[in-house]
């Protein structure tokens, strides 16, 4: 163990650029002592064993060369349990993890097998129930009997173990709360789930999505139609930029993608009720019929023109109208304060023309039909 010591007190200090002097002086002992404890022919006193191993930030594990053995013993522990899992051996793979954290107590990577194991064995065992209720439309969770899968409790207990110690990634992460999200509403604790939903960067893992599967009955349709009209808000905004900025595509190319898009739109709100997306209409109609004046294309620069007035003045009455609910099938459990939108004042119609080329401008000034696009 001393020669073991010694070499690995040499590779340290070479590791943090230290000398022998400039180690001694950090230790308070001489350099020769430094010296004979890497050569191998003397070792540090017992009670100097702590300030060395802080002096290389490592743990005192680490500087007797055990915690590489500690790191091999786990991974063969994972390596092992992950190949009973794919077996589908899920007895023996939670009987090992569970030796496993005897052996290395509050070990993260053991703890999270350990809870995606269980997490298996629970859904296949005993499963979580549900059933319609009163002749409602939305599932409700059976409480009682989702409560009483002792594996998926066990679940929730290490996985909240886990996440309190904050010391995983964020593909780790996102797993959890992806499994944390079926399983407490479906025990009747959907509003720890909420907490935790809340708390997490939208960047990073939807709360929109996780508040959905957090949810049961109405809400949950609720939050559904939400996650969904945030995910095409955001897919349609960098799909847009992503069509715009490219210059070696051309404006009637780039007019198709758009309205592929629009396409999209009329799927997911079947019966033409729009909402507040009508603002997002009114710009994307708005580049076509750039594009399409640009081009020479009048006569198509004039179709999307009456479309931009069309949800310019659908998006203005949404506005004064106070309240507003979708009607279409997938977000009919959506209402919203229409006061909370944009004002019109902010998209005044006049500011088109600054991205109409005047050629295009001459043909149709004087026309009643668009003469709102000339109004100061």
């Amino acid at each position: 163990m001393t020669i073991k010591l010694g070499e690995k007190i040499r590779e340290l200090r070479k590791k943090t650029d230290h000398t022998q002097e400039t180690l001694a002086s950090l230790l308070g002992v001489t350099p020769q002592a430094i010296s004979r404890w890497e050569s191998g022919v003397g070792y540090p006193d017992m009670e100097m064993i702590p300030s060395i191993a802080n002096a290389f930030h490592v743990t005192i594990d680490e500087l007797f060369g055990y915690e590489s053995d500690r790191e091999k013993r786990i991974e063969e522990i994972i390596s092992t349990c992950e190949k009973l899992q794919q077996e589908n051996r899920l007895d023996e793979a939670i009987a090992l993890l569970r030796d496993g954290l005897h052996e290395f107590p509050d070990n993260t990577k053991i703890m999270l097998l350990l809870g995606f194991v269980l997490t298996q064995y629970g859904w296949q065992n005993y499963g979580l129930k549900g059933s319609s209720k009163d002749g409602s439309p939305y599932t409700h969770y059976d409480v009682e009997y989702n409560a009483s899968n002792v594996y998926l409790s066990e679940v929730i207990s290490i996985f909240e173990h886990i996440l309190d110690k904050g010391d995983i990634d964020t593909a780790s992460k996102t797993a959890i709360l992806s499994i944390l999200s079926s399983i407490y509403p479906a025990m009747g604790k959907s509003e720890r789930m909420k907490e935790l939903a809340n708390k997490q960067d939208p960047m990073l893992i939807s709360r929109e999505i996780l508040l959905a599967q957090s949810s049961e009955g109405k809400e949950r349709s609720e939050f559904v139609g939400k996650a969904i009209l945030e995910l095409l808000r955001n897919l349609v905004n960098t799909y847009i930029l992503a069509t715009v900025s490219r210059l070696d595509i051309s404006r009637a190319r780039t007019n198709e993608l758009h309205m592929a898009v629009i396409n999209m739109y009329e799927t997911l709100f079947e019966d033409g009720n729009f909402g507040p997306e009508y603002l997002k209409l009114y710009d994307i109609h708005t580049w076509c019929m750039s594009n399409a004046a640009h081009d020479g294309d009048y006569e198509k620069a004039r179709e999307y023109l009456q479309k931009v007035f069309e949800y310019y003045d659908k998006y203005v009455a949404l506005r004064n109208s106070g309240k507003f609910r979708y009607t279409s099938a997938i977000f009919e459990a959506i209402e919203i304060d229409t006061q909370n939108l944009p004002m019109p004042s902010e998209i005044p119609l006049n500011a088109l023309k600054e991205v109409l080329p005047e050629e295009f401008l001459d043909t149709i000034k004087g026309t009643e039909e668009y003469a709102r696009l000339f109004e100061q």
